[in-house]
C-alpha cells in the first residue's frame, strides 16, 4: 500500500510512554485546538464502529491505524440512484426518437387532412361553376378594356389580371376602386361599365358561396386553383400530395414502431444493471507514523469491499473528512467515486454501443 505524506499540522499535547495509539489520540485536531484527535475520532456519529491498531510497516516504521466503519447501505443507495439516473438518461434518447416520429406522424396526418379538405373545397367550387364564371367575366372585361384603351389613349384603370384569389382578398366596397370606375365612366362606353359590374357581381356571389360552405380560400393549393381555374390539373396535383403525405406517414409509423421496440429492449437490458454494484463493507482509514515519539499523518483512504474484490479509494479531502460526521457531504462524494469505478464507464460503453446499433438499424430501414 503506497502512502503519501500529508502536510497536515498536528500538535502534540503530551508525549506519554504508554503506547503509540495514545500519542496519536492526544494530538490536537487542526480545526479546534480544544479537541483532541482521539476525542474527535472516537465520537463521530457517522461511524458504525471505530477501531485503532498499531504495527510496523515494511520500512520498519511504527504505524498507528485509525479505522471508521461507515454505513455501506447509504453509499449503496447513492450508487443505485446514480445508476438509475444514467439508465433514465439513456432511455430519454429513445423517448426523444419516439416523440419525434410521433410528431412526424401527427404532422403527416394533419397535412393529409388539410389537403383532403382543400380537394373537397375545390370540388365544391368547381361543381358550382362560380370560379369558372368569375374568371370568364374577368378575362372578357380585360379583352374589351384592352381594345378600348389601345385605341383611346392612356389607361384609365388598373388592368385586372387573372388573379381571382387576390381579388377575393379585397372588401366588396373596395372592388370598384380597383378599376378607378369614376375615371373610366368619364372616358369609356357603357359596355365596359356593364362588364365591370358583372365581374363585381360574380365576385360577390363567389365570396358568399365560399363563406356559406366554410371554404378556406387562403389555402395555398386552393389559391393556385383560384388563380388558374384549371380543376383537373390542380386536383390531380393535390391528390398526388395527399398520397405522398400518407406514404411519409407510413414510413414514420415504421420508424416509430422500430424505436419503441428498441426502447423496450434497452429498458429490459438496463434493468439488470441497476443492482450490479453491491457494497458489503465501507470504511475510512487514517495512518500515522511515529517518529521519535511524534506522530505524523502518512496516509488516508476509503476501503471498499464488494462480493468480487476489495480496494482502496484515495480522496484529497480524506483527512478533512476523517474528523467530520457530515454524512451529507462525505457519502455523495465517496459514492460517486465508487460509482465511477464500478459501473459508470462500463454502462456508458454499453449504452453507446446499443445506441449505435439502433441508429444503424434506422439507416437500414431507410435504405429499403
Amino acid at each position: 500500500m503506497k502512502r503519501i505524506l500529508l502536510a497536515i499540522p498536528l500538535v502534540l499535547l503530551t508525549a506519554c510512554d504508554d503506547g503509540n495509539i495514545k500519542l496519536v489520540k492526544e494530538m490536537v485536531t487542526p480545526i479546534d485546538s480544544s479537541i483532541t484527535l482521539g476525542n474527535a475520532y472516537d465520537h463521530r456519529n457517522i461511524c458504525k464502529s471505530v477501531s485503532w491498531d498499531k504495527y510496523k510497516d515494511a520500512r520498519g516504521r511504527d504505524i498507528v491505524k485509525y479505522n471508521c466503519m461507515l454505513d455501506a447501505s447509504v453509499t449503496q443507495s447513492y450508487i443505485d440512484s446514480s445508476v438509475q439516473a444514467q439508465v433514465n438518461d439513456a432511455l430519454k434518447v429513445y423517448d426523444n426518437e419516439v416523440a419525434n416520429y410521433t410528431r412526424q406522424i401527427q404532422m403527416s396526418n394533419r397535412d393529409a387532412e388539410m389537403l383532403s379538405k382543400v380537394l373537397n373545397d375545390m370540388s365544391q367550387l368547381y361543381e358550382s361553376g362560380l370560379v369558372t364564371k368569375a374568371i370568364q367575366s374577368i378575362r372578357k372585361t380585360n379583352e374589351v378594356a384592352s381594345e378600348y384603351i389601345s385605341g383611346k389613349g392612356p389607361r384609365s384603370y388598373v388592368r385586372l389580371e387573372d388573379r381571382l384569389a387576390k381579388i377575393l382578398e379585397l372588401k366588396e366596397d373596395k372592388f370598384i376602386e380597383l378599376f378607378n370606375l369614376e375615371r373610366l365612366e368619364a372616358q369609356a362606353d357603357q359596355e365596359i361599365v356593364d362588364l365591370l359590374n358583372e365581374v363585381q357581381q360574380d365576385i360577390v356571389t363567389l365570396k358568399n358561396f365560399i363563406k356559406e360552405k366554410s371554404i378556406n380560400a387562403d389555402a395555398p393549393d386552393l389559391v393556385s386553383y383560384l388563380n388558374r381555374g384549371d380543376y383537373p390539373q390542380e386536383s390531380e396535383e393535390i391528390a398526388k400530395l395527399i398520397s405522398k403525405t400518407k406514404e411519409h406517414g407510413s414510413v414514420y409509423e415504421t420508424y416509430l414502431k422500430y424505436w419503441e421496440a428498441k426502447r423496450d429492449d434497452l429498458a429490459k437490458n438496463l434493468a439488470s444493471w441497476v443492482d450490479v454494484v453491491k457494497i458489503n463493507e465501507l470504511s475510512q482509514s487514517v495512518y500515522f507514523s511515529i517518529i521519535k515519539n511524534e506522530p505524523m499523518v502518512v496516509g488516508c483512504e476509503f476501503n471498499v469491499s464488494t462480493p468480487e474484490e476489495k480496494y482502496e479509494l484515495t480522496n484529497k479531502n480524506c483527512f478533512a473528512f476523517s474528523y467530520s460526521s457530515e454524512g451529507d457531504k462525505i457519502y455523495p462524494i465517496l459514492s460517486d467515486q465508487v460509482f465511477k469505478k464500478e459501473i459508470y464507464y462500463k454502462l456508458a460503453s454499453f449504452i453507446r454501443d446499443e445506441l449505435a446499433k439502433s441508429r444503424k438499424g434506422t439507416e437500414n430501414l431507410s435504405n429499403r
